[in-house]
């Protein structure tokens, strides 16, 4: 990441909007104004990128407070300073092509708020499970103002299609899908080959609520039964496994190691790369971007069909599976555990096509053209 860009101990919405505009920027293509909202010291800043870069992102730095009075006081300030920010950009003659907000809520319909005042066209790009009827933590008030936003943006795309589906089915909005882009370190030069025993990894928070770890540590005790080498990598949460290994004592923990978290994305490709496959297995999954990285490195993935993976994976890439089947998943690994069942080379020259930065940005160049004209 650029060294203009604020150092943050925790990641926040909009990461993915920032390496976009400035991919944009970079190819001097668009002005692009990203809004991102944060807790924190009572300021606001206005980053540039350089003195003549076509890239501002805009930080509003607000205290969190509690009780109504405060609240709305603390609201009321954040809108102020916002509002002074972009007014400020419009009069020095900066004011942005488009702007662009990851998830609907809060920067979407602060976005919306905005454009309606400033005349700017606004893209929401939406990710976040909460919009999936299995998954839906909006309570009422903010389904209703993130519905309204969406009705009020130039254009709306979503990382998949049961999203997009989910998204279309509430507000009667056209969404597009594009995918989520992969960071260059999951784009090495030369693509590995694949290990000599059968190491699957699996990548997730861990919801038990859905049954996705859980159900893979269970298959894969029955698949090492018949591969005594086999093993299986954990990169999920150490709490929720140790709770879970507690409860389930008879599964084949001696084959299952739990890895440390990631320390960076070059950790995490390494990691990746030296997999067998990736497995995921979930009913509803927005996309999937570790089976993306995954795919770019040339490694297969399994995979379940629900409107996200396999929207953009083929027999070619991975093995897809029955969520709701055992041996459907069993079968899976199966195969993907077969000498020489994949092209890890077709792999990853497939993937990059799909999931490269080219690939997205000329996606959303010709959606940011399609909504400023």
């Amino acid at each position: 990441m650029p060294s203009w860009f604020p150092n943050r101990d925790q990641p926040f919405n909009g990461v993915f909007c920032r390496d976009l505009a400035e991919l944009l920027t970079q190819k001097k293509r668009i002005t692009v104004a990203h809004l991102a909202a944060l807790k924190g010291s009572c300021r606001t800043e206005v980053h540039h990128a350089a003195q003549d870069s076509l890239y501002t992102e805009i930080f509003v730095e607000l205290p969190e407070k509690r009780g109504v009075v405060n609240k709305l006081a603390h609201q009321f300030r954040y809108y102020r300073a916002l509002f002074n920010i972009v007014k400020q950009l419009v009069k020095s003659g900066n004011k942005p092509h488009c702007m662009h907000a990851q998830v609907t809520w809060k920067s979407g319909f602060d976005a919306a708020l905005l454009s309606l005042w400033f005349g700017i066209p606004f893209l929401v790009t939406e990710h976040n499970t909460d919009w999936l009827p299995e998954d839906r933590k909006y309570p009422l008030w903010k389904r209703l103002l993130s519905r309204w936003a969406l009705k009020k943006a130039n254009a709306v795309t979503a990382v998949s299609q049961n999203l997009a589906n989910a998204i279309e089915k509430e507000t009667k909005k056209k969404v597009e899908v594009i995918p989520n882009s992969i960071h260059p370190a999951f784009l090495p030069e030369k693509v590995g080959s694949a290990p000599q025993i059968p190491v699957f990894l699996h990548i997730s928070n861990f919801r038990n609520a859905h049954k996705q770890t859980d159900r893979i540590v269970k298959v894969f005790s029955l698949f090492a039964e018949e591969n005594a080498e086999a093993m299986l990598q954990l990169n999920v949460p150490e709490k929720e496994f140790r709770s879970f290994k507690e409860q389930n004592p008879h599964y084949a923990w001696d084959r299952i190691e739990l890895l440390p978290p990631a320390a960076d994305r070059q950790t995490l490709a390494e990691r990746m790369s030296k997999a067998t496959a990736i497995v995921s297995y979930s009913r509803f999954e927005t996309f999937g971007l570790t089976l993306a990285e995954a795919a770019c490195l040339g490694v297969p993935s399994i995979y379940t069909a629900c409107g996200g993976a396999d929207v953009f994976f083929d027999a070619e890439m991975g093995e897809m599976c029955d969520a709701d089947n055992d041996q459907s998943l069993l079968k899976a690994m199966h195969y993907a555990a077969l000498p020489g069942r994949f092209n890890r080379q077709l792999i990853a020259e497939k993937g990059r096509r799909l999931f490269s930065n080219d690939a997205v940005l000329e996606a959303y160049d010709k959606l940011y053209r399609n909504i400023t004209n």
